[in-house]
C-alpha cells in the first residue's frame, strides 16, 4: 500500500505540471477517463479530454496553482490553494483527489471558486 508521502508526490508533480503546462507529464499522472466529482454530477473525462481543458485554461488565463496545505491518507489528498493569473486575478479553492496506483482516478471540486487569496 502506498504511503500518505507518496500520494503527496503524486499530487506535488501534478500540481508542477499543470503550472508548466506540461501535457505530457499530466498525461503519465491522470487516469484515463479520470472522474470529476461535483456537486450533484460527475464528470468521466478521457485523458485527452482532461488535456484539452488544461490547455484551454493556459491559452486563455495562463494559471499558477500554489498549494498551501496538503493532507493525505495513503489514497486520498486534500490541497487547499491559490491560484495567480497572468493578469494580476486570484482565486483561492481547495480540491481532494484520489490516486491510485500513481495516478489521480478522482477529483472532488466545486464548480465556484472564490476570487481573492486564502487568508
Amino acid at each position: 500500500m502506498p504511503t500518505p508521502q507518496e500520494a503527496e508526490a503524486v499530487i506535488q508533480n501534478y500540481f508542477e505540471a499543470w503550472n508548466a503546462c506540461e501535457l505530457d507529464r499530466i498525461r503519465e499522472i491522470v487516469a484515463d477517463p479520470v472522474v470529476r466529482h461535483y456537486a450533484g454530477k460527475t464528470i468521466s473525462m478521457t485523458a485527452d479530454e482532461q488535456l484539452a481543458r488544461i490547455q484551454a485554461r493556459h491559452d486563455k488565463t495562463k494559471p499558477d496553482f500554489q498549494p498551501l496545505i496538503r493532507h493525505s491518507d495513503s489514497t486520498y489528498v486534500t490541497v487547499i490553494w491559490n491560484c495567480h493569473y497572468a493578469n494580476g486575478d486570484t482565486t483561492c479553492g481547495s480540491e481532494t483527489f484520489k490516486v491510485v496506483d500513481g495516478r489521480i482516478t478522482d477529483v472532488w471540486n466545486p464548480l465556484t471558486i472564490d476570487s481573492g487569496t486564502w487568508a
